[in-house]
């Protein structure tokens, strides 16, 4: 661990910063660079007319907490995936949250053991249960 010392009177801090590059273009991380960030996949599905499955999406527990946006997100990507595409078809045919039951990507948390509906992420379940029951 790293000693701690105060500056002397006069002395000056500069914050450095880096800028790097990406192989893949970077996106604001709200529902226009979510939409840039699907549309190859989602284009090329409707290029070849083929149904697409989108599995395991969904964030990690932590982002469900003070405002992260995590239950944004996961309407975001549902919304993306279901709305209408080429043809009056859903641009995805089907697809799947990342987990039921675990501590990390779940509708209902813990690792083992029969689910506990005390134990819900139930923000996510209603919102799951809303876009699901209403559909495309």
């Amino acid at each position: 661990m790293r000693k701690r010392r105060q500056a002397p009177a006069g002395a000056t801090a500069r914050i450095r910063l880096d800028l790097l590059d990406s192989s893949t273009q970077v996106t604001v991380r709200d529902k226009t660079g979510l939409a840039a960030m699907m549309a190859p996949y989602l284009d090329w599905g409707a290029t070849h007319q083929v149904p697409l499955f989108l599995g395991e999406f969904g964030v990690y527990r932590s982002c469900f907490a003070d405002g992260k946006g995590g239950l944004d997100w996961v309407a975001d990507a549902y919304d993306l995936a279901s709305t209408s595409g080429a043809g009056g078809r859903a641009p995805v045919a089907a697809l799947s949250y990342h987990q039921y039951h675990e501590e990390g990507f779940a509708l209902y948390y813990g690792n083992s053991g029969p689910v506990d509906p005390s134990n819900a992420n139930q923000q996510l379940v209603d919102l799951l249960t809303t876009k699901l029951h209403r559909g495309p």
